[in-house]
């Protein structure tokens, strides 16, 4: 079953490292393994910091899941956007997620 969680943290400058740290510790305690991490400049329309990671649970197991976690600031707030979904409908899923992700408008 697919999910997504869409949280906010207010009163956040920037994405420095223990915040990064903090992030990354959450997945991996799930026993996750990365494959993809970015930084970017431009998430969400915006020319906020961003950070984005994909990543795997359960591989070669029929609850096999993959998912991709979304971080940036905007209006001093942190946007945490997030997917988990069953491995096999991810490809086919990541394409609304994204949309959703660019569609985010923080007030």
């Amino acid at each position: 079953k697919s999910r997504i969680t869409v949280m906010a943290l207010s009163n956040v400058s920037k994405l420095d490292k223990p915040l990064l740290n903090s992030i990354y510790d959450a997945v991996t305690k799930r026993n996750a393994k990365m494959t993809r991490e970015m930084y970017y400049q431009n998430v969400a329309g915006d020319k906020e910091n961003g950070f984005t990671m994909e990543y795997e649970l359960g591989s070669g197991t029929s609850m096999a899941e993959k998912g991709k976690q979304v971080h940036f600031i905007k209006k001093g707030q942190l946007i945490s956007i997030t997917l988990d979904d069953p491995a096999a409908d991810y490809p086919q899923d990541i394409g609304q997620f994204d949309n959703l992700v660019t569609s985010i408008d923080v007030k």
